[in-house]
This record gives structure tokens, C-alpha cells and sequence, in this order.
């Protein structure tokens, strides 16, 4: 069964789904001396995980600063990109 959503689209939802609180009007994964955590819901199939790495991969090039990955929610306090497949049969 071919998957609905190419993991470039995994990767534009899950940078909508969450912002970076800067302001009430900005979204930056990366600015000044701060970056963006990224939080991949856990049991997400390898190629979501992929579509993570082309991500941070990409914003390094673009900004010379990498990502994190966290499996902790609680360093989302401050805000992350919240990345997972939207067809997923159990949302954890």
C-alpha cells in the first residue's frame, strides 16, 4: 500500500504544526543564539524519520546551525516543530 503523503509533506505539516514563540507573528527555526527542538512522535515509520534528517539537514545548510531531536516533550516548553504521519492507525 503506497502511503498517502510524501515525506515532503510530512515535513511542511509538521513545520505548521508548531511554532517557535519568538513573537506572536514569527516562526524561526533558528535565530540568533536559539534553535528550534524537533520532537518526532514516538513509533513513526523510518521514513518520517528520514524526512527528519533531510530537515535538519536542510535548515544546516541554509543557516549553518543544526537541529535537535528530542524524545522529550518537556524541552517543548518553549516551543518545537512537532513532526508525525497523519495517517497513522493510533495517535500516541
Amino acid at each position: 500500500m503506497k502511503p498517502k503523503y510524501t515525506l515532503a509533506h510530512l515535513a511542511i505539516i509538521g513545520l505548521l504544526s508548531s511554532c517557535f514563540p519568538f513573537s506572536n507573528d514569527d516562526f524561526q527555526l533558528s535565530s540568533g543564539e536559539r534553535s528550534a527542538y524537533i520532537y518526532v512522535l514516538p513509533d513513526e515509520p523510518e521514513n518520517v524519520h528520514l524526512a527528519v534528517k533531510d530537515l535538519i539537514s536542510d535548515v544546516e545548510k541554509i543557516t549553518g546551525r543544526t537541529l535537535q531531536i528530542t524524545k522529550d516533550p518537556d524541552n517543548c516548553q518553549d516551543g518545537c516543530v512537532v513532526i508525525g504521519s497523519m495517517n497513522r492507525e493510533k495517535a500516541s
